[in-house]
Protein backbone atom coordinates (compact mmCIF):
# COMPACT_ATOMS: atom_id res chain seq x y z
CA UNK A 1 0.00 0.00 0.00
CA UNK A 2 1.45 3.32 -0.41
CA UNK A 3 0.15 5.86 0.53
CA UNK A 4 -0.78 9.56 -1.24
CA UNK A 5 1.01 12.61 -0.32
CA UNK A 6 -2.05 15.46 -0.58
CA UNK A 7 -0.12 19.19 -1.27
CA UNK A 8 -1.64 21.64 0.07
CA UNK A 9 -1.43 25.09 -0.87
CA UNK A 10 -2.04 27.92 1.50
CA UNK A 11 -5.75 29.52 1.24
CA UNK A 12 -5.82 32.83 -0.69
CA UNK A 13 -7.99 35.48 -0.30
CA UNK A 14 -8.96 37.85 -2.77
CA UNK A 15 -7.07 41.20 -1.65
CA UNK A 16 -10.01 43.43 -3.64
CA UNK A 17 -12.09 45.75 -1.13
CA UNK A 18 -15.60 44.01 -0.59
CA UNK A 19 -14.23 40.74 -2.29
CA UNK A 20 -14.64 37.77 0.18
CA UNK A 21 -13.57 35.38 -2.58
CA UNK A 22 -11.26 32.43 -0.93
CA UNK A 23 -9.51 29.70 -2.72
CA UNK A 24 -11.33 27.18 -0.41
CA UNK A 25 -15.07 28.50 -0.72
CA UNK A 26 -14.94 29.08 -4.79
CA UNK A 27 -13.16 26.98 -8.05
CA UNK A 28 -11.68 30.77 -9.12
CA UNK A 29 -8.29 31.58 -10.26
CA UNK A 30 -5.96 33.36 -8.04
CA UNK A 31 -3.30 36.05 -9.30
CA UNK A 32 -0.50 37.62 -7.23
CA UNK A 33 0.53 41.13 -7.64
CA UNK A 34 3.47 41.51 -10.52
CA UNK A 35 6.65 41.50 -9.41
CA UNK A 36 7.00 44.90 -11.95
CA UNK A 37 6.79 47.78 -9.90
CA UNK A 38 4.75 50.04 -12.66
CA UNK A 39 2.50 47.20 -13.19
CA UNK A 40 2.02 46.72 -9.36
CA UNK A 41 1.41 50.58 -8.71
CA UNK A 42 -1.49 50.27 -11.59
CA UNK A 43 -2.86 47.04 -9.54
CA UNK A 44 -3.01 48.66 -6.41
CA UNK A 45 -4.54 51.95 -7.66
CA UNK A 46 -6.75 50.29 -9.49
CA UNK A 47 -8.15 47.93 -6.80
CA UNK A 48 -8.37 50.76 -4.51
CA UNK A 49 -5.97 49.26 -2.42
CA UNK A 50 -3.89 52.18 -1.71
CA UNK A 51 -2.78 50.57 1.91
CA UNK A 52 -0.42 48.29 0.02
CA UNK A 53 1.45 51.17 -2.04
CA UNK A 54 4.46 51.02 0.71
CA UNK A 55 5.00 47.21 0.22
CA UNK A 56 7.77 46.51 -1.98
CA UNK A 57 6.55 44.68 -5.55
CA UNK A 58 8.21 41.42 -4.97
CA UNK A 59 6.35 41.31 -1.40
CA UNK A 60 3.58 41.93 -2.52
CA UNK A 61 3.71 39.27 -5.37
CA UNK A 62 4.42 36.28 -2.76
CA UNK A 63 1.25 37.01 -0.50
CA UNK A 64 -1.02 39.08 -2.27
CA UNK A 65 -3.97 37.88 -4.90
CA UNK A 66 -6.90 39.12 -6.88
CA UNK A 67 -9.26 36.90 -7.86
CA UNK A 68 -10.55 36.31 -11.40
CA UNK A 69 -13.60 38.48 -10.70
CA UNK A 70 -11.64 41.67 -11.02
CA UNK A 71 -10.17 41.05 -15.05
CA UNK A 72 -12.22 41.65 -17.95
CA UNK A 73 -12.06 39.00 -20.87
CA UNK A 74 -9.01 40.38 -23.00
CA UNK A 75 -6.69 39.98 -19.67
CA UNK A 76 -6.71 36.43 -20.16
CA UNK A 77 -4.86 34.41 -22.94
CA UNK A 78 -7.23 30.93 -22.38
CA UNK A 79 -10.70 32.72 -22.32
CA UNK A 80 -12.13 29.35 -23.48
CA UNK A 81 -10.77 27.52 -21.13
CA UNK A 82 -10.24 28.41 -17.41
CA UNK A 83 -9.62 31.77 -17.22
CA UNK A 84 -6.41 31.28 -15.52
CA UNK A 85 -3.49 32.61 -17.29
CA UNK A 86 -2.85 36.26 -17.53
CA UNK A 87 -1.58 38.13 -20.21
CA UNK A 88 1.63 39.95 -19.59
CA UNK A 89 0.20 43.10 -19.33
CA UNK A 90 -3.23 42.39 -17.58
CA UNK A 91 -4.58 44.85 -15.30
CA UNK A 92 -7.57 44.55 -12.81
CA UNK A 93 -10.14 46.75 -13.53
CA UNK A 94 -13.52 45.54 -12.16
CA UNK A 95 -14.53 46.78 -8.87
CA UNK A 96 -17.31 46.92 -6.91
CA UNK A 97 -19.29 50.48 -5.44
CA UNK A 98 -17.59 50.24 -2.13
CA UNK A 99 -14.07 49.94 -3.54
CA UNK A 100 -12.51 52.05 -6.89
CA UNK A 101 -15.96 51.52 -8.67
CA UNK A 102 -15.11 50.88 -12.21
CA UNK A 103 -15.36 48.61 -14.99
CA UNK A 104 -12.36 48.63 -17.20
CA UNK A 105 -12.03 50.84 -19.77
CA UNK A 106 -9.78 51.20 -22.80
CA UNK A 107 -6.86 53.25 -20.86
CA UNK A 108 -7.37 50.76 -17.52
CA UNK A 109 -7.85 53.79 -15.46
CA UNK A 110 -9.76 54.29 -12.25
CA UNK A 111 -13.51 55.78 -12.37
CA UNK A 112 -13.95 57.78 -9.04
CA UNK A 113 -17.31 58.31 -8.03
CA UNK A 114 -17.94 61.63 -6.85
CA UNK A 115 -19.57 60.14 -3.60
CA UNK A 116 -16.53 58.10 -3.31
CA UNK A 117 -13.76 60.46 -3.67
CA UNK A 118 -15.52 62.80 -1.07
CA UNK A 119 -15.49 59.69 1.85
CA UNK A 120 -11.85 59.16 0.75
CA UNK A 121 -11.71 63.20 1.42
CA UNK A 122 -13.05 63.00 4.76
CA UNK A 123 -11.48 59.78 5.57
CA UNK A 124 -7.63 61.50 4.71
CA UNK A 125 -8.82 64.04 6.42
CA UNK A 126 -10.14 62.25 9.65
CA UNK A 127 -6.79 60.70 9.72
CA UNK A 128 -4.49 63.79 9.55
CA UNK A 129 -6.42 65.32 12.10
CA UNK A 130 -5.66 62.23 13.93
CA UNK A 131 -1.77 62.57 13.27
CA UNK A 132 -2.19 65.90 14.39
CA UNK A 133 -3.60 65.52 17.73
CA UNK A 134 -1.02 62.52 18.26
CA UNK A 135 2.07 64.79 17.34
CA UNK A 136 0.52 67.76 19.52
CA UNK A 137 0.56 65.22 22.36
CA UNK A 138 3.92 63.58 21.27
CA UNK A 139 5.75 67.18 21.78
CA UNK A 140 3.59 67.74 25.17
CA UNK A 141 5.41 64.51 26.23
CA UNK A 142 8.66 65.16 25.13
CA UNK A 143 8.15 68.54 27.07
CA UNK A 144 7.29 66.99 30.17
CA UNK A 145 10.13 64.51 29.77
CA UNK A 146 12.74 67.31 28.97
CA UNK A 147 11.60 68.82 32.59
CA UNK A 148 11.80 65.56 34.05
CA UNK A 149 15.30 64.84 32.64
CA UNK A 150 16.69 68.35 33.98
CA UNK A 151 14.82 67.76 37.32
CA UNK A 152 16.82 64.37 38.00
CA UNK A 153 19.95 66.03 36.82
CA UNK A 154 19.71 69.12 39.14
CA UNK A 155 19.01 65.68 41.61
CA UNK A 156 22.02 64.44 40.73
CA UNK A 157 24.38 67.19 40.82
CA UNK A 158 22.93 68.29 44.95
CA UNK A 159 23.31 64.40 45.80
CA UNK A 160 27.26 64.38 44.23
CA UNK A 161 27.65 68.05 46.27
CA UNK A 162 26.20 66.81 49.67
CA UNK A 163 28.35 64.02 48.97
CA UNK A 164 31.16 65.84 48.72
CA UNK A 165 30.97 68.11 51.42
CA UNK A 166 30.11 65.27 53.68
CA UNK A 167 34.26 64.52 52.85
CA UNK A 168 35.17 67.51 54.99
Amino acid sequence: MSKVLETRRARRFCAAPDCDNNSESCTLSFFSFPKDPERSKKWIENSGRFDLIAKKPLDLSKNTYLCTNHFEDSNFSNIKNKKNRLTPTAVPTIFTKSGIPHLGTATNQPILDPGMENNMKKRLEKELEKALKENEILKKMNKKLKLLNAKVQRLERRSRHSAYLRRF
